[in-house]
């Protein structure tokens, strides 16, 4: 049995110790480490976020219980959500898998759909999306970096760009005279085939599938709208459209016999050759950008809202019945410079990202999967906002291992570890130790207090740079554009910058919606339905009100 192994068994005997129980102190896990005399083997945080994973909550600080404090609310919310049994939870999980592989089996489907995941790829390309909300695809950081992930990524779009300027070049010629032949339709399957292999290699999230599929809404509507048309002719005239066709493309003595058959007129046979034109130009073209014949696309396209929503339902139903995983690792996070419902909502998006990448294969449970996508978001929030001048994210993690494995050693020995001894505990060297320990001593925290009192100054009042504008117009500034990013990202990447182009967010230069247009290679009319989009999105009540904190500064 390998030490994960080991480690896993320990972990599952200490939550049997607890029975029927659903919270626990942090004073009672320590405790208990200690007397089964497993604190050797295990760590307090390992433990924590193993019960966390179970859905027994470590209690660790007292929660407010005022009634319009909004994380007493918070905690009273998540309460009463119901945690999900392992079986239930895979049940869900394995249907979330097949709805997000039906969506992405869309993609080859069109021509249009094959352009806009090449479109989304361009994206990543240049950083406005990264490669976590790009793919659902997971990687071993012991195999391969994520920038090594990311560009294999951005290989296969390159390939499906090929793919795809092959496929267009093969269309055009087509109209001439192959157009829905068996060859036709047999060369569009190969095509078909060398899509689908590149889209279930990239595995792309639900995020960028959304941003697709309303090219779907278009080609149907097109096409539906003129067949409905050509239908209410159809009726008039009391013919079918196979007759219809057989009367334009037949031989004169075919269209004689039909002519007879159901007795048309002139004025009938001339409205009949009007709505069919218009409804064969319209049937070519959808013909030309799909890869399956028009009433499969039609069916397929039907299916879309249900399989959306059957989606964004169990993600919901798997994101509430693990918030309290967020809420107890948060915990261990508390008072290093973030505020704790930051942390939450950091921990919040962690879970979402671990939701649409959770593989129920694996046979265990979402939360355990989850917890290192969480503390990672909450490591590096800190990192970024924390008081203290930043350090590496690896080495607050190191730190914090640090500081637990003293203290271990400590209460076992019953003195002050020496560094061999936390050396050999940690398996480093002595002399990567000392390294480590110079890193952390060279870093100051800003709110460091230069005298003994209360009201002291601290490093942060006396540091002054006499170039620069007003510190606390500064803090200001920084903290609105962290907001105004934070609420951009919660719209496509091409609403973002359409909105950052237009207002000159960036640049401060605002852009004409023409301008815009020629950027994109879109209309005027296009980029202003896109502005009009994100701008309702933007008019959300909890982002009105983010913002409006700043006016009264």
């Amino acid at each position: 049995m390998n030490s994960d192994d080991n480690k896993l068994k320990l972990l599952q005997q200490f939550s049997e110790m607890l029975g029927d129980s659903q919270s626990i102190t942090l004073g009672d896990v320590q405790r208990k480490l200690k007397k089964e005399k497993l604190s050797e083997e295990l760590d307090v945080d390992e433990v924590m976020d193993y019960l966390a994973a179970s859905g027994i909550t470590v209690l660790e600080t007292t929660v407010p219980k005022t009634l319009n404090d909004p994380l007493a609310m918070y905690f009273k919310d998540i309460s009463d959500v119901d945690i999900l049994g392992k079986e239930k939870e895979l049940e869900i999980a394995y249907r979330m898998r097949k709805t997000i592989d039906e969506l992405q089996s869309m993609i080859p489907l069109t021509t249009l759909s094959i352009a806009g995941m090449i479109e989304q790829g361009s994206y990543l390309e240049t950083g406005l999306i990264s490669v976590d909300e790009f793919t659902i695809s997971s990687f071993r950081p012991d195999d391969i970096s994520p920038t090594e992930h990311r560009n294999d990524i951005l290989d296969a779009i390159s390939r499906l760009s090929l793919i795809y300027k092959k496929l267009v070049s093969f269309i055009v010629p087509s109209r001439k005279g192959s157009l829905g032949t068996e060859r036709y339709w047999e060369r569009k399957q190969r095509f078909l085939k060398q899509v689908q292999e590149e889209i279930e290699f990239i595995n792309p999230s639900f995020k960028v599938i959304e941003d697709i599929l309303p090219v779907f809404k278009k080609v149907m509507d097109f096409y539906q709208r003129e067949r409905d048309n050509f239908q209410k002719v159809l009726d008039i005239a009391g013919i079918g459209i196979e007759d219809a066709r057989a009367l334009f493309e037949s031989s004169e003595s075919v269209r004689k016999k039909i002519i007879k058959k159901f007795s048309l007129g002139e004025n009938t046979i001339d409205a009949l050759a009007n709505a069919y034109r218009r409804f064969s130009r319209v049937e070519r073209r959808t013909m030309d950008i799909s890869l399956i014949p028009i009433p499969q696309l039609m069916e397929r396209i039907g299916k879309l809202d249900e399989l959306v929503e059957r989606f964004e339902r169990d993600r919901e139903t798997l994101i509430k019945a693990n918030v309290r995983l967020v809420v107890n690792i948060a915990r261990n996070y508390m008072n290093k410079g973030v505020d704790f419902l930051d942390l939450i909502q950091d921990g919040n998006h962690a879970l979402l990202k671990a939701v649409e990448r959770f593989d129920p294969e694996r046979g265990y449970k979402l939360s355990t999967y989850a917890i290192w996508w969480v503390r990672q978001a909450m490591i590096c929030a800190i990192a970024e906002q924390g008081q203290v001048i930043r350090l590496p994210a690896y080495l607050i993690q190191w730190a914090r291992k640090y500081s637990h494995i003293v203290q271990e050693l400590s209460q076992k020995l019953g003195r002050e570890p020496t560094n061999e001894e936390i050396a050999k505990k940690m398996g480093i060297s002595p002399e990567d130790l000392e390294n480590m320990l110079q890193a952390l001593q060279g870093q100051v925290s800003l709110e460091r207090k230069l005298g003994h009192d209360e009201d002291s100054r601290t490093i942060g009042d006396i540091i002054e740079d006499k170039s620069s504008e007003s510190p606390s117009l500064a803090t200001t500034l920084t903290v609105l554009q962290q907001e105004i990013k934070k609420i951009l990202d919660t719209l496509t990447p091409r609403e973002a910058e359409v909105i950052k182009l237009r207002f000159g967010l960036e640049d401060n230069f605002p852009r004409t919606l023409e301008e815009i247009g020629k950027m994109f290679g879109l209309s005027r009319e296009r980029i202003r339905q896109i502005e009009a989009r994100a701008l309702k999105k933007l008019r959300h009540p909890t982002k009105i009100r983010i913002l409006e904190a700043f006016t009264k500064e």
